[in-house]
């Protein structure tokens, strides 16, 4: 149940997150992970949906202007539409690795 502090106007929500998101992988869970979904050493990752209102075109623009930045991956799912439009708005390399397990 969520409490609001009169004094802050801040809604504290308890255990707002699994206690699986603060589980350290081991070296060997990375490799297996990097594997399974061909990962490059270093990228950025996008998790979510496709759908227009996430709005990919912007963040793919984005990265039209960081020459040196690292691939970016998409994880998730969605409209195949929208993701190819996105593809295209990009010279930028982009991973799209489809649903991850919620263990990886």
């Amino acid at each position: 149940v969520a409490q609001f502090s009169p004094e802050s106007r801040t809604c504290v929500i308890p255990l707002g997150v699994e206690g699986l998101f603060f589980q350290t992988p081991t070296p060997k869970q990375i490799d297996e992970v990097r594997a399974r979904y061909n990962l490059p050493p270093k990228f950025l990752l996008f998790v979510g949906n496709f759908e227009p209102k996430k709005n990919l075109p912007t963040l793919l623009r984005a990265l039209k202007h960081i020459p040196d930045a690292p691939p970016l991956v998409l994880a998730g799912g969605g409209r195949a539409w929208n993701k190819r439009t996105c593809k295209d708005l990009s010279t930028h390399k982009v991973l799209s690795v489809g649903y991850v397990a919620r263990e990886d």
